[in-house]
């Protein structure tokens, strides 16, 4: 547990980080979820993506579920959440979709080939 800034009202570019002006608490998923074995996981957490698959890394790998993760937030993540999710080895299938025309809205899917 703990408490991160947050940067409110500039739109697509709102994000956790220095600098923000509200604190909102933040917590691993492995430390509050417990057994359940949740089917899907979106996250959409304002750049904020790859520390929280750092922090469901052993739900993802006991519960296997769908993954919908932002990709969109910050350039690198087009391919590092890619990565991050493709270096688990745990026989996810990845896919980039944008529902955006504009590239915002690109999403990085994990999806079990048998799940």
């Amino acid at each position: 547990m703990g408490t991160a800034q947050f940067a409110a009202g500039t739109g697509e570019s709102s994000a956790l980080g220095a600098g923000g002006s509200i604190d909102v608490a933040v917590c691993a998923l492995d430390a509050i979820i417990g057994a359940s074995s949740p089917t899907e996981l979106k996250l959409d957490i304002e750049g904020a993506e790859p520390d929280a698959l750092d922090g469901a890394r052993a739900l993802i790998l006991r519960a296997k579920p769908r993954l919908a993760i932002c990709a969109y937030h910050r350039c690198e993540h087009l391919w590092s959440i890619a990565d991050w999710i493709g270096a688990l080895n745990a026989g996810y299938s990845l896919h980039l979709r944008a529902h955006a025309h504009s590239g915002f809205d690109a999403v990085a899917y994990g999806l079990q080939a048998n799940p």
